[in-house]
């Protein structure tokens, strides 16, 4: 835990289903000096584009950004913009005054941030992302004093909810092998971090939370000032909870084993060693019927993976395996996307 309630921005990170939105919008609806933002941040989407002569262009993508509708539930049904938060049309019209100092996308959204804070009459704001511990680094030597916040859930219930919150996987083989790697590499990531950053980076335990551990509770209520009552009432009757008994929790109030021993055995074996590292381990390892010797060959594939030094290197690379279409066509989306910019620089 961070010695003191320290003062600059906020970033909620860790693997998706892992509670990042809940905790912000307990940081929104506290009383306290950080405005909570309800949206995805989407700095990991601005922060790897080429911006032609960023100078000229940069009102365009402060106007693209507040514009850009995201979702606003879990259900995916809601969709709002930064702007849709902000009542005043002349608070509106603040988020395109650009000062002249900002230099890059990554200065661009924490100016934003700053401007929206200041609406919410708070004096920093806290932000979801998806995976931004591996650009941490990269982000802080643009945003001053930014701290680090990674949720951490156990990873049966955050690789079953990815897999199954949205109906039954259509790839469940793909979908299963790329989870675990995204939250393995996290988790190595945050490791890190914590031990070369320990006055900016923490982590929470979604378990804790919702186990009513004191220390976790202590962590929210002095960072964020979140009363214990409100995190009672959000951590409880968690979907997709694990049960070694019943399997997890679906939506439905009924529970069902969405993943198989082997899957079961593969997960503990490859996350263990990795919460003991943060001293958080609370999963019992199992004993599986499957071929031993076709898991130890998976095993160690993964292992392999995970242990490299460039996790954000490793992180494309297993998007490209996994899901070779999806990643490719990513990447033909933000060559148009710097085309189209190119194109418009040069009339302005």
């Amino acid at each position: 835990m961070l010695n003191t309630r320290i003062k600059g921005p906020w970033i909620i990170g860790g693997s998706g289903r892992s509670g990042k939105t809940t905790l912000v919008n307990l940081i929104e609806n506290s009383e306290n000096e950080i405005a909570g933002f309800p949206l995805e941040l989407l700095i990991n989407v601005y922060d790897k584009q080429y911006i032609a002569n960023f100078k000229k262009n940069k009102r365009h993508l402060a106007n693209e950004y507040i514009c850009r509708t995201r979702y606003l539930d879990v259900e995916r049904k809601i969709k709002k913009s930064l702007l849709d938060l902000i009542n005043s049309e002349n608070s509106k019209k603040k988020f395109l005054q650009l000062p002249n100092n900002i230099l890059n996308s990554i200065q661009l959204i924490d100016w934003i941030m700053s401007v929206y804070a200041n609406e919410m009459n708070c004096e920093s704001w806290a932000a979801f992302d998806l995976h931004p511990e591996f650009k941490f680094e990269k982000y802080s030597k643009f945003i001053s004093n930014l701290n680090m916040l990674i949720m951490i859930r156990d990873p049966r219930e955050v690789i079953a909810e990815i897999m199954f919150w949205r109906g039954k996987p259509k790839n469940h083989i793909r979908k299963f092998y790329h989870s675990l790697i995204s939250w393995s590499l996290s988790i190595k990531t945050t490791f890190r971090l914590m031990k070369k950053y320990p006055e900016n980076v923490d982590v929470i335990f979604f378990n804790n939370l919702v186990n009513k551990d004191k220390n976790e509770y202590k962590k929210l209520r002095t960072y964020f000032n979140i009363s214990d009552d409100d995190i009672e009432k959000t951590f409880k009757n968690i979907y997709y909870s694990y049960n070694d008994n019943e399997g997890h929790l679906l939506p439905s109030g009924n529970s069902k084993k969405l993943l198989s021993d082997d899957e079961l055995s593969i997960i503990e074996t490859i996350c263990m060693p990795l919460l003991n590292q943060i001293e958080k381990n609370y999963i019992n390892q199992r004993i599986s019927s499957a071929n031993k010797t076709d898991r130890l060959f998976i095993e160690k594939l993964i292992l392999f993976f995970i242990n490299q030094n460039n996790h954000n290197s490793i992180r494309n690379l297993n998007e490209f395996i996994f899901f070779p279409k999806k990643f490719i066509k990513r990447i033909y989306t933000n060559l148009k996307k710097i085309l189209r910019q190119i194109i418009y620089s040069s009339k302005i």
